[in-house]
């Protein structure tokens, strides 16, 4: 493994461990409440805990892994314009980019590269989106070269996006968008996702 992909394992698995916080707490029985829908001179105002989040993998045949960001509003309407953006990345030694599908409100928009990672960036209109109302997206990926799997994380993330330009795409993957908050998430389990369908 190159230094370069170290670097990026190094901060893609800090990423990942940084952002399971909320998970652990959820898991012992903290509770994170909604309805954080505070009125501002711009309307209602949403945060994290207004969003519940997950990143699964599933064997999708073929050896290839489908990998599926889902998110449901827990209050409001869901959001308000400009459309909010989600992402599911990953090391692009360890992968390869096969398709992406998306749900209802959701549109594939673009594929990004930031330094050793490769991702898809979905938009989601969440001024159209009804709270409990669950939302997906989903990349189809190849394991690619010779690494242990379970050490094949993909990644997740949702942002809320208050305005619409604020950058360029090549300040990373949400450079072009003003962003109010993220969620993220990591799954360390879509490497093994086909090793049992595989034997």
């Amino acid at each position: 493994m190159t230094h370069d992909a170290n670097r990026l394992e190094s901060h893609l698995d800090r990423r990942g461990v940084g952002v399971t916080r909320r998970g652990a707490l959820a898991a012992a029985g903290v509770a994170l409440a909604g309805c954080s829908e505070v009125s501002n001179a711009f309307g209602p105002r949403y945060s994290e805990e207004d969003l519940s989040m997950w990143l699964t993998a599933a064997c999708a045949g073929d050896g290839t892994v489908a990998v599926t960001l889902a998110w449901e509003w827990a209050s409001g309407d869901g959001g308000t314009d400009p459309r909010d953006a989600a992402l599911i990345y990953w090391d692009i030694h360890k992968w390869s980019f096969v398709d992406a599908t998306a749900g209802e409100t959701v549109e594939f928009e673009t594929r990004a590269g930031n330094g050793g990672g490769e991702g898809v960036r979905f938009r989601h209109d969440d001024g159209v989106a009804d709270a409990s109302t669950r939302y997906h997206a989903t990349v189809t990926l190849d394991p690619a070269g010779d690494f242990d799997p379970s050490t094949r994380n993909v990644y997740g993330e949702f942002v809320h996006v208050r305005e619409q330009a604020n950058g360029t795409p090549d300040e990373g993957w949400f450079g072009d968008l003003d962003t109010e908050w993220d969620v993220a998430e990591a799954n360390a389990e879509a490497g093994q996702a086909c090793l049992e369908a595989g034997s």
